[in-house]
């Protein structure tokens, strides 16, 4: 004779228990504290074309507007720790094999103008000079010691929004990869 049997899990905060049906036991299968099961998250943006360079002079001479594809952006990057570009760079490459990378000016762009997708998730930075500004993969054009970066705590009309620094200054990463 063949005994069906039904097993259900429940998950409390920290411990996962099993029960089989018609039966009175419960057993404990395993114990996992709730951060190893927390997703540290992202945010996806939408399509959309950009231009961060509107108010550049004549002295650059690259393209100015790009249609960025849909993007996952890591969380929890606002309140991380300032970095060279160099670090910047070791970061994202530490996180390639997940697809993470460094992302454009133009990526940076479009997530600057759909921020709100971020949820809060910019945390408490100031207005102060730099602190709210995140390393792009950019590089300035005949300026390899220079990357551009985006400023988000600034206004979309602020001069230094969008600009372009020298790699040993420490700025925010916030990594992305490709929708999937």
């Amino acid at each position: 004779m063949i005994q069906k049997s039904v097993f259900f899990l429940v998950f409390i905060p920290s411990l996962a228990f099993g029960q089989m049906m018609g039966s009175d036991r419960v057993g404990m299968m395993f114990s996992l504290p709730v951060q190893d099961l927390t997703f540290q998250g992202s945010a996806w943006t939408s399509a959309m074309r950009v231009n961060p360079f509107p108010d550049l002079t004549d002295w650059y001479t690259g393209p100015r507007e790009l249609e960025v594809p849909r993007l996952e952006w890591e969380l929890n990057r606002g309140n991380s720790p300032i970095m060279t570009f160099e670090e910047a760079q070791a970061y994202a490459a530490s996180r390639a094999a997940e697809g993470w990378r460094l992302p454009t000016i133009w990526e940076l762009e479009a997530l600057y103008r759909q921020q709100e997708v971020l949820g809060g998730d910019m945390g408490d930075i100031d207005e102060d000079s730099l602190a709210g500004a995140f390393w792009s993969a950019t590089e300035v054009h005949d300026h390899s010691d220079y990357t551009w970066y985006v400023n988000f705590v600034l206004d979309p009309n602020h001069e230094e929004r969008v600009d372009n620094c020298f790699h040993e200054l420490e700025l925010r990463v916030r990594l992305v990869r490709d929708a999937r």
